[in-house]
């Protein structure tokens, strides 16, 4: 007898490790599609931070007057006074439902020093609420530390270091 076939033991092993590869193929292109959303939010962010940089730095009055204090610029304003040239877009393409909900915050943590903070709200990218309390991540600079060769300095008083 001649059979020139594949057995169903055959077929059941080609079709298994063609199901084991397709979904190592899916997890690949979904992690790719995700991490190409992210950049675009960033993207997107970034654009939003340049924006209000330009818009404080023709606008100095409105930046906070205090250390520890913040102030907010909406991307509607940024839009309206012309510092962004367009609509914020989600990812495929489609203005943001509403530019009121995203925006940034300028934080002031020296004598001239800001730190701008965007917070984007479109389409699957948003602010969490915990976000949005949080202090902005910035490098904090002591001052009137003496430094010597390249340490700091303390003068000892009883067992405290001043």
């Amino acid at each position: 007898m001649n059979n020139k076939g594949f057995t169903m033991v055959e077929l059941l092993a080609s079709v298994a490790i063609l199901g084991i590869l397709s979904g190592l193929a899916i997890t690949a292109v979904s992690a790719i599609l995700d991490k190409a959303h992210e950049e675009y939010y960033n993207s997107q962010e970034k654009n939003l931070v340049l924006a209000a940089q330009a818009y404080y730095n023709s606008n100095k009055t409105k930046l906070p007057k205090v250390i520890g204090k913040k102030e907010e610029v909406t991307a509607t304003t940024l839009k309206e006074s012309n510092y962004l040239k367009e609509d914020l877009k989600n990812y495929d393409g489609k203005p943001c439902k509403s530019m009121d909900k995203s925006y940034v915050t300028v934080f002031k943590y020296g004598q001239s020093n800001y730190s701008y903070t965007a917070y984007l709200n479109c389409g699957s990218r948003s602010a969490s609420k915990s976000e949005k309390e949080g202090s902005p991540d910035f490098d904090v600079e002591f001052l009137g530390v003496t430094m010597v060769d390249g340490k700091p300095f303390y003068k000892n008083v009883g067992d405290a270091k001043v």
